[in-house]
């Protein structure tokens, strides 16, 4: 074996770990990232890559922020601000802003999501193009959203053309957990794919407490049987 291959192997990994990361973290290894610079790289790295690992620190950081520190950075609402493509070109470090809102966002930035996902006239000409996105943000929305938002989320299980986030949407409006989800989930049963209806299924059980087949003339006929009857359960 010559005397170098060992040498040069062993470069060759230093050199892959860092580029492959280490590079963005160099400050933090030696006197830590601070909240205002994570903040500030998250807005304007020039790197996907640390861009996403910033808001992976902010969200493992927020606990220990004080009172004052969480007023003057206002993670949440940057985290929400980074989930818009028009903010931020990366569909990953969109996901991963959108993913850290489970952990630290509040309702107050539902509306911003909900509004992402279908866009707007004025605001978001585009609805979210990326199914990698949709999905982290429906799985958002059932965490954070209530029944103002289960339009949204009926929509995207009509006509969003990526399965997993219409088994997303299903699962979102099962942990909303209310009876108004309901016709959703009876249409989601007509789905051309086995998981969303298995889906739109385990949601009607989990809201309705019934047991029954992924049938949609079944569910239906029970649903429409219980008439006036159809009311939240306590």
């Amino acid at each position: 074996m010559r005397w170098w291959l060992p040498i040069a192997m062993i470069a060759a990994g230093l050199a892959g770990c860092y580029n492959y990361g280490y590079k963005s973290q160099r400050a933090q290894l030696w006197r830590g990232m601070s909240p205002v610079e994570d903040v500030n790289l998250i807005r304007e790295g020039k790197s996907p890559r640390a861009r996403r690992e910033a808001i992976l620190r902010v969200v493992r950081n927020e606990c220990s922020f004080s009172e004052k520190e969480r007023q003057r950075l206002s993670c949440r609402k940057m985290l929400a601000f980074v989930t818009s493509p028009l903010h931020e070109p990366n569909p990953l470090v969109r996901a991963t802003a959108a993913s850290a809102l489970r952990e630290v966002g509040t309702p107050e930035e539902v509306p911003l999501l909900a509004r992402n996902l279908r866009g707007d006239a004025s605001l978001e000409p585009q609805p979210e193009p990326s199914p990698i996105v949709r999905r982290e943000v429906v799985k958002t929305l059932g965490v954070l959203a209530g029944p103002p938002q289960i339009p949204v989320l009926d929509a995207l299980l009509r006509t969003d053309p990526d399965v997993e986030t219409r088994v997303e949407c299903a699962n979102a409006l099962a942990r909303i957990d209310t009876q108004r989800a309901v016709p959703p989930l009876l249409a989601g049963l007509s789905d051309p794919d086995p998981s969303v209806r298995f889906a739109c299924r385990e949601a009607l059980a989990k809201i309705t407490g019934e047991d029954l087949p992924a049938s949609d003339t079944i569910w239906r006929n029970w649903w429409e049987s219980r008439g006036e009857k159809a009311t939240e359960r306590p």
